[in-house]
């Protein structure tokens, strides 16, 4: 599942040369599989935890409040939202007091109002979508989810580590290069696709 989802978009990157080849490391056979063993435990690491908060408590909680849908849709919002509650401004240990924590909050708030995460948030609220229609296919649909979602995370680390974002091609935008070189318009219009092609299907086989 995951890498019918998420392997075309980064073929498609390389090939539209938005991902190119990083030439500057030499890899052996040793090197890459060890690089991919910690990248899948990795992934396996933030999947299991990111799926049982959203997909897993979230969203059964959401779902005892309201509709299906917009228990979906709510969860995958704070799913979006939370990869950019964040900061970067470092502080000294010498210049640590109890307020230290003040500044850092509010920027990792503010950080919600810069306009260069449109994109990105756009695609992961879509990402929060398309695990939350998976969470509810099947009643094992909660480890469907942290598989698929591993699965993402997996590539995405791995297309990092061979490749770079060529930020000079005419096809850059459809990654969001101010998260992470991937994530971006393409996914989000890919994954909104594939929803809304599944939810054509299966109210055509209702109808049935």
């Amino acid at each position: 599942m995951s890498l019918a989802t998420l392997l075309p978009v980064l073929l498609m990157l390389y090939l539209l040369q938005v991902h190119v080849w990083d030439d500057s490391r030499v890899w052996t056979w040793q090197m890459f599989a060890g690089k991919a063993l910690l990248a899948l435990l990795l992934a396996m690491l933030i999947a299991v935890g990111e799926e049982l908060l959203f997909r897993g408590l979230l969203l059964s909680g959401l779902r005892r409040q309201m509709p299906l849908y917009a228990a979906m849709s709510v969860s995958s919002l704070y799913y979006a939202a939370l990869h950019f509650l964040k900061s970067s401004t470092p502080v000294a240990y010498a210049n640590l007091t109890p307020l230290s924590g003040l500044p850092l909050l509010s920027e990792a708030f503010a950080n919600w109002l810069n306009p260069a995460i449109g994109s990105a948030f756009a695609a992961l609220f879509a990402v929060g979508l398309f695990l939350a229609v998976l969470r509810n296919l099947k009643v094992q649909g909660l480890g469907w989810s942290i598989g698929c979602h591993a699965g993402w995370v997996w590539q995405i680390k791995l297309s990092r580590d061979l490749c770079n974002v060529n930020l000079q091609a005419d096809s850059v935008y459809l990654v969001n290069t101010y998260y992470d070189g991937v994530i971006g318009p393409l996914v989000a219009a890919w994954l909104m696709s594939v929803l809304v092609g599944y939810g054509v299907y299966a109210r055509y086989l209702r109808s049935r």
